[in-house]
């Protein structure tokens, strides 16, 4: 199985490399550079499990107060994408059909392996993974529900305490004025088996894993905690939109003695930040509440870029899978672009601007990332490359949407945007933009230095 490089990072002083392969999961291999050569070696499992639980296990598999129903959230997609390629590495009953005689009749015919653009049935372990909202209406038996109906599973629904029903009560409202035809299958099953948890600090460690959390939806126990310590912090309000927008297409349920699951991310089990970012433009948009918090801001903004530049909606969001959007980009920009490391940089780049002392990575290490993004943002915008002057400008209106909002933790953050200039060469080439109006490298800025706000903004999650 091939691996491929994500980026170079230190951890604690040592220098390791992350890879990924095709199915999304990771590794890593420390190094050491011996004049032009680089010498990899495999790491101690202490320290692989350190890695492992910053990079890519991304929810604690707590027991919360009592409830030993937990499923282990965003672990069962692992496990199942393991299982399902160790039984296609085998070649053992793989059907790649996309016909109709496995919808949905056929879906529990006992087959090792079931695979189609909608859903994955993986038989060993019992679980049918649901890449998009047309698997939801099939198989949870939800189909053209209405906002009404919503309403009604939510008035009827008495786990669910009045502070959360009305916060709930006003993103159903948003949502229909704003998204009218939005797929609500995934959301209902969730407003008929939701639970509310109001706990204090304490709380959300055990339960979220962390103890400064604000607020979190666990779909496994289909639950929403939110911190009664905390209702007053400047996120709250946008935090509870947030939590309640992760209804929409994340959720479990049981099916004829299988796990039935839908989550954005399950295609490969990569692009949490994708999601997250784009979970921030649906608030924004939809409930018209604004994130004033650097967690989830800089892959909004970039997921904000890509989408404008491919026509990717809100809606595509939510009828289908990270896959959909890379798939979109690398359609819009061909196949000259590392696509398929955006999600991986996505996450990676968190770790920077959050100022996670343990870990330090250089920027220009996202190179990749912005290359993608300025191709997109570029090839959208060449009709208007008409000058030196105007496309300077747009060089700068594209690092001021990258960087709107944007802020540092604790110390002052430096872009490296080699990757914008490169990408804007490519698109100059592609475009056959004439060479005597390409800017000359001192008119196009390299280094851009964010700093901490001036105020104590709290880390919401």
């Amino acid at each position: 199985m091939t691996f491929y490089k994500i980026l170079d990072f230190k951890y604690q002083g040592r220098c390791f490399t992350a890879f990924r392969n095709k199915l999304g999961y990771q590794t890593f291999l420390e190094y050491q550079n011996d004049g032009n050569k680089r010498k990899y070696h495999y790491i101690d499992q202490v320290t692989y499990m350190k890695l492992y639980d910053m990079f890519v296990k991304k929810k604690p598999s707590f027991y919360d107060d009592g409830d030993k129903k937990r499923r282990g959230y965003r672990f069962i997609p692992k496990m199942i994408s393991l299982a399902g390629a160790l039984i296609i590495l085998s070649g053992c009953g793989v059907n790649n059909d996309k016909d109709a005689n496995l919808w949905p009749s056929d879906i529990f015919d006992k087959n090792e392996v079931i695979v189609t653009d909608d859903y994955e049935v993986y038989e060993i372990v019992k679980a049918v993974n649901l890449l998009t909202a047309d698997g939801l209406e099939l198989y949870w038996n939800e189909d053209n529900v209405t906002f009404d109906e919503v309403r009604e599973a939510l008035a009827s629904n008495k786990n669910i305490d009045d502070y959360l029903a009305d916060y709930i009560n006003d993103f159903i409202d948003h949502l229909e004025m704003n998204m009218p035809n939005v797929n609500l299958a995934c959301f209902i099953n969730n407003v008929r088996n939701l639970r509310s948890k109001s706990v204090g600090d304490l709380g959300m460690l055990r339960s979220c894993g962390s103890s400064t959390a604000t607020a979190c939806f666990l779909a496994d126990t289909t639950t929403i905690y939110y911190n009664k310590d905390r209702l007053n912090d400047e996120n709250f309000e946008y935090i509870m939109y947030h939590e309640i927008g992760h209804m929409l297409l994340n959720g479990y349920k049981e099916v004829r003695g299988y796990t039935t699951f839908r989550h954005y991310t399950t295609a490969t089990n990569t692009g949490f930040m994708v999601e997250e970012g784009l979970d921030t433009i649906l608030i924004e948009d939809v409930i018209g509440v604004s994130l004033k918090d650097v967690s989830y801001r800089l892959p909004a903004n970039y997921d904000r870029i890509l989408m404008a530049a491919t026509n990717y909606t809100l809606a595509d969001y939510v009828n289908g899978n990270h896959l959909d959007f890379e798939k979109r980009i690398k359609e819009y920009l061909g196949e000259d672009y590392n696509v398929d490391n955006l999600p991986f940089l996505f996450e990676y780049q968190k770790y920077n601007i959050r100022d996670n002392k343990d870990v330090e990575m250089e920027d220009s290490e996202f190179h990749d990332l912005y290359e993608v993004v300025a191709g997109a943002f570029f090839k959208s915008h060449a009709e208007l490359m008409t000058s030196k002057e105007e496309i300077v400008h747009l060089y700068d209106e594209l690092i001021e949407e990258i960087t709107h909002d944007v802020y540092s933790k604790n110390e002052s953050y430096t872009f490296d945007f080699t990757g914008l200039k490169d990408g804007l060469r490519r698109v100059l080439e592609l475009e056959n933009i004439s060479h005597d109006l390409w800017p000359e490298e001192a008119m196009l800025t390299t280094f851009f230095t964010v700093n901490p706000p001036k105020e104590d903004y709290h880390l919401n999650k």
